[in-house]
């Protein structure tokens, strides 16, 4: 079943592979290309004055994204002598096997970007190394909160944030609404009004809104709304009580109900959850999707953009805001590796130093469809004069919906998938109060049998 960063490395033509616990894969490198090597070991070791060799491993993203990554390595190059960063660019095809050897070898390469909110799974395994005195305080300090605790685990630092992409965002097509005799300017702000538009924009052809329609999808795309409707995720904070059986639960089953019985939504998936192509090519009237369906719609449905509104998805009783789960990207330096200082000065370089001009360029080059995790380049991006003319929407989901959202949640991936499928079997005409239930009792033999009671990370 894919979990949530799987389908944000589907979205960018990568591979999902990494540790399965956390409901997130992860990112990884693999050596220097010689069989048995590591990116450092390739290297002769340095000498007083020489250059240090610094591996950087990228999956391929976007073509805008790999353009991008070559020219900020070559800027570095040139600028100094005294480290020299070798990018390489892994095709999405080959990530899964290389990531493998790699784990298997105990090689990586000395930097890699990673995607999913289980830091904590890897410093566990003792892959990352400790950023948090290589980077100087202002850097961290630099970090909105929850950007912090992302690569947070025990008070120390294990990898510097680069971007959030909020999953779960509304779009909607206004010429619809005003068709329907809605008004364009106002989307659904309660489960209520989501069924109603949803019935009255729907025709021959369309949909009243597109979105995931599989156990798995539901598995990641309710987490804002179970955290709206309950207060909390269907497994305590410790992770040793299953919570699915908690009544209000009963809400989001019965929205998916409703929206499924009057055919507001498809019976089945019209194609991958992250992809807008449904959406774009006028199959649906509404669709819940990532930021990144932005960059789709701007790029693939010339035209389509000033017809399409933006908001935070609905809560379950118009009230309030159910927090939009986070997506990320990171980078990371390998624990392993014998150039650790000279990498951290490359991530002070680009990352994460005060001249926010290289990450600026970053946001402009991805059309400002991904969101930065500083606050200076939060206030860069706000004064950049195209940012609003390139992302229409930029300033609704800054303002509106990224102050509410929430990280992923880091237990284990089939805590999400049995949440899923309940509300799956709901929506499909299951009895709701016996298939939570029975969710209950899933989730509470799943944290019996990988021993989750007292594992929940420390931040």
């Amino acid at each position: 079943m894919t979990t949530p960063a799987q389908h944000l490395l589907t979205r960018r033509n990568l591979l999902a592979a990494g540790a399965a616990v956390g409901g997130g894969a992860l990112l990884a490198g693999c050596g220097s290309g010689t069989p048995g090597q590591s990116a450092s070991e390739a290297q002769n070791p340095p000498s007083a004055g020489s250059t240090t060799t610094v591996q950087f491993w990228q999956a391929k993203l976007t073509n805008g994204e790999d353009a991008w990554y070559k020219k900020m390595v070559q800027q570095f190059n040139a600028a100094q002598t005294e480290v020299k960063v070798v990018l390489t660019q892994v095709p999405g095809d080959a990530w899964e096997q290389k990531l493998k050897a790699a784990q298997a070898a105990g090689k990586a390469p000395d930097m890699y970007i990673g995607v999913g909110n289980n830091v904590w799974v890897q410093v566990e395994n003792g892959e990352l190394a400790d950023l948090t005195d290589l980077l100087p305080q202002e850097s961290w300090d630099d970090l909105t909160e929850t950007a912090r605790n992302l690569v947070t685990v025990n008070g120390k630092r294990y990898a510097y944030p680069m971007l959030f992409e909020p999953q779960t965002v509304l779009y909607y097509r206004k010429d619809f609404f005003s068709a329907a005799g809605l008004d364009p300017e106002v989307a659904p702000k309660s489960f209520a009004e989501l069924v109603d538009f949803g019935a009255k924009t729907k025709a021959d052809g369309r949909f009243g809104l597109v979105m995931g329609v599989t156990g798995g999808d539901f598995g990641w795309q309710s987490w804002p709304w179970q955290r709206n409707v309950a207060g909390h995720l269907p497994i305590s904070d410790d992770w040793s009580t299953a919570q699915a059986n908690d009544p209000a639960y009963q809400k989001l089953a019965q929205l998916y109900k409703d929206l499924f019985d009057q055919q507001v939504i498809p019976r089945q998936s019209l194609g991958a959850a992250n992809d807008s192509t449904p959406f774009g090519q006028n199959k649906a009237a509404m669709m819940i999707n990532g930021s990144w369906a932005i960059s789709q719609i701007l790029d693939e449905f010339k035209g389509l953009g000033d017809n399409v509104g933006v908001a935070p998805i609905p809560t379950h009783d118009g009230t309030g805001t159910a927090p939009a789960t986070n997506g990320n990207m990171k980078w990371m330096i390998d624990a392993k590796s014998k150039n650790i200082e000279a990498t951290a000065k490359f991530f002070l370089w680009a990352l994460a130093g005060p001249d926010p001009a290289t990450m600026l360029d970053y946001f402009k080059a991805t059309g400002y469809s991904k969101f930065p995790t500083r606050t200076s380049l939060i206030d860069a991006v706000s004064k950049a004069p195209d940012a609003d003319t390139v992302n229409p929407w930029r300033k609704i989901i800054q303002d509106q919906v990224l102050p509410a959202s929430a990280l992923e949640p880091q237990y284990d991936w089939t805590v999400a998938e049995a949440f899923g499928q309940a509300m799956e079997k709901s929506m499909r005409g299951a009895d709701i109060p016996k298939t939570m239930e029975a969710a209950n009792t899933q989730i509470q033999g799943i944290i019996g049998k990988l021993k989750l009671a007292g594992k929940a990370p420390k931040i």
